[in-house]
């Protein structure tokens, strides 16, 4: 039954088409995958009143990476995952992002909730919807972490942008 498979933005579909990647219901899922061949495939399946985003490679089994209460935070997500593809399709330079606790946004920290999860929480104090299940250096929630605040528009904007701005900046060889 595909009535219950969870919908994403034409906006994102779009956008996602650019990078290489279609998206198609598959059981109980809407499967977002690379093409040809579908190597990397992300799966989005309602669990409740939230939805859940897990990933997979060629013949691995799915491993959970989010999940949230609202489709935008994972498109969001996946915008900047897919967002590299596009990136390079279309001849802009690769984007630098957030990979640990030292290159959160100022005021962002990563609190463990009553679940077990990780969630951001901004300097307010207001924990963002989305969820995830480590806080391990390199762990998505700190590639989603640069997305807090702002609408999926603007992320999307951002990575179609030639520098990358406002909410990213170009990648730079990091220095010894």
């Amino acid at each position: 039954m595909t009535q219950h498979v969870p919908l994403l933005s034409e906006a994102f579909a779009a956008f996602a088409r650019q990078g290489g990647y279609v998206a198609r219901p598959e059981g109980d899922a809407l499967m977002i995958a690379s093409e040809p061949g579908g190597e990397i495939r992300f799966y989005i399946r309602r669990r409740g009143d939230n939805l859940a985003l897990s990933r997979a490679e060629r013949s691995e089994d799915e491993q959970l990476v989010m999940s949230s209460s609202t489709v935008g935070e994972i498109e969001k997500y996946l915008t900047v995952v897919i967002g590299d593809d596009v990136r390079t399709v279309t001849g802009l330079g690769m984007l630098d992002g957030p990979t640990d606790a030292s290159q959160l946004a100022a005021g962002q920290h990563v609190v463990q909730v009553d679940d077990g999860a990780f969630a951001i929480s901004q300097s307010d104090g207001i924990l963002d919807p989305a969820r995830f299940p480590t806080a391990d250096i390199a762990a998505p929630i700190y590639t989603y972490s640069s997305t807090v605040g702002h609408s999926t528009d603007e992320v999307r904007a951002a990575y179609l942008s030639r520098d990358g701005a406002p909410l990213f900046r170009l990648w730079q060889p990091r220095r010894a």
